[in-house]
């Protein structure tokens, strides 16, 4: 209700559990004008748990309660404690003293408002609870002293006799026997190890000379001869600036090194698959496989078309010349073996002889000796068109034709050098 309604204050009691009395306030008017438009429900107060509430709407000076009220109870009253504001409800902590009337003033910086507050009489005391149950057991207390000691008991009777003792020392031996008969003699031990040699005698007389030998004849000056397990032959002096070396087994005068053979080690621990002056010089293939890579340059022509043998370190320049790193003929380029550069990528003529004679396509024991993976396709080095570059099929079907594949693609890789 409005305050300026209202011209006397009135306070309605009823009794509640443990004789707790609750107050019902009507206030009567603001001292000013400044807090007017507040509408005040009501004012409680319980003697339990001693809390006053009033409840209202726009008790607040401002939306969020700001300054804070001041609450006060006079005529002997205690300090209230305790207090909570919102814009619908103040509430506080007061213990009246004793039962009767108490001025109430709410104070902020904007005026104040007055009224009474009646407090009844604290009830009587309400019935004792059930016990509670029962705690649990306390811990054992200490030990307490120990008695003084008894008195003697009565003297027993004598005990029963002891086992008997120990049996004495050992008396003196007697004196010694006559010595028995002598036995038979005992088996032959095993023979000593041998002594150290003796010196060195008087060498004898030379002997007669034998018979002249019958090893083959030499030509010319610088010939040899070697013994091939049974029989000694003659090697011919070699030419000039040629050097003697044992090739498979057999002297050999040549001018770098021994000749080489298809599906034999080449210098830099690769796979010969080419030979041409006697095999003196060919082409190897590198000992394993490269990483998988493009070929490069999808789109674009870089004039790579050649296709003969030894055409492969020709277009090997020219695609790296064109294209970015790596790709499958910078990596080929870029290797090494045994210490040993000069690596391309192949021709497709010369990925064939590589197929035909050290791999799938092989004769025993030669039978992909450089172990090309089945049935997997490997760059050449040779261009097709923009897109495009030659690819061979390492597989024993010999019916395949020629192959090429976007340059995009990833394939494997094995280089091959000169030697």
């Amino acid at each position: 209700i409005k305050p300026s309604t209202c011209a006397s204050t009135k306070l309605k009691k009823k009794k509640l559990h443990n004789a707790a009395i609750v107050s019902t306030l009507v206030l009567s008017a603001w001292s000013s004008a400044a807090l007017a438009a507040p509408i005040f429900s009501s004012i409680s107060f319980d003697n339990v748990s001693n809390v006053i509430s009033i409840k209202g709407t726009g008790l607040c000076k401002t939306a969020n309660c700001s300054p804070i009220p001041t609450v006060t109870v006079s005529g002997g009253a205690a300090s209230l404690t305790g207090f909570t504001q919102t814009q619908t409800e103040l509430k506080l902590t007061w213990t009246p003293p004793f039962a009767g009337n108490f001025p109430v003033i709410v104070t902020n910086s904007g005026g104040s408002l007055s009224s009474t507050l009646t407090a009844g009489a604290v009830g009587p005391r309400g019935l004792q609870g059930i016990s509670g149950v029962a705690g649990p057991t306390g811990l054992t207390g200490a030990a307490g002293t120990q008695g003084l000691p008894g008195s003697n008991g009565v003297s027993g009777g004598a005990g029963v006799a002891g086992p008997q003792g120990q049996a004495g020392p050992v008396g003196v031996a007697g004196l010694n026997g006559l010595d028995g008969a002598i036995g038979p003699a005992g088996a032959e031990g095993p023979q000593g190890l041998p002594g150290p040699d003796g010196a060195a005698g008087t060498p004898g007389a030379k002997g007669d000379a034998g018979p002249a030998g019958t090893g083959p004849v030499g030509t010319a000056t610088g010939d040899m001869q070697w013994w091939n397990g049974t029989t000694w032959d003659r090697i011919p002096v070699g030419l000039n600036n040629t050097t003697l070396k044992n090739c498979d087994g057999i002297p050999t005068w040549v001018a770098d090194h021994c000749a080489f053979q298809i599906g034999d080690r080449g210098p830099a621990g690769g796979w010969v698959f080419y030979i041409t002056d006697n095999g003196q010089h060919g082409l190897e293939a590198a000992p394993a496989d490269l990483p998988p890579a493009p070929w490069g340059c999808f789109g674009t022509t870089v004039g790579a078309t050649g296709n003969a043998i030894g055409d492969g370190q020709t277009n090997t320049f020219k695609i790296i010349a064109a294209c970015s790193t790596g790709t499958a003929a910078y990596n080929a380029a870029h290797y090494s073996a045994n210490g040993l550069g000069g690596w391309y990528l192949p021709t497709f003529s010369e990925l064939i002889m590589m197929w035909t004679n050290i791999g799938q396509a092989a004769l025993a024991p030669l039978t992909n000796v450089a172990g090309f993976k089945p049935f997997a396709q490997y760059w050449s080095s040779t261009e097709a068109y923009a897109p495009y570059a030659y690819v061979r099929l390492f597989e024993i079907d010999q019916s395949q034709g020629i192959q090429m594949d976007g340059k995009y693609i990833i394939k494997n890789v094995r280089p091959v050098r000169a030697f």
